[in-house]
């Protein structure tokens, strides 16, 4: 029996939804690992891109955090 043109609109923005979600909670996968494979090689709070200490603060927030806030959002902004 031929479903209705937006059962089937309804179930691809359903099934584009649930791979985003999907690939978002990957990447967040792929974070967490590298931050626990930087605390191995004593790399772990420190600043990728300046070289310094990344924040308690900012660790606490966001432990998988590669860049001090300042620098996080320059790139965030396209400047770097």
């Amino acid at each position: 029996m031929p479903m209705h043109m937006a059962e089937l609109a309804s179930d691809a923005w359903e099934q584009e939804i649930t791979f985003g979600l999907i690939e978002n909670k990957q990447s967040l996968l792929r974070e967490i690992d590298d931050a626990l494979g930087r605390t191995q090689d004593g790399a772990y709070g420190i600043c990728e891109a300046t070289k310094r200490r990344i924040t308690k603060t900012r660790l606490r927030a966001i432990p998988w955090a590669r860049y001090r806030i300042e620098y996080a959002k320059k790139r965030e902004l396209g400047l770097v």
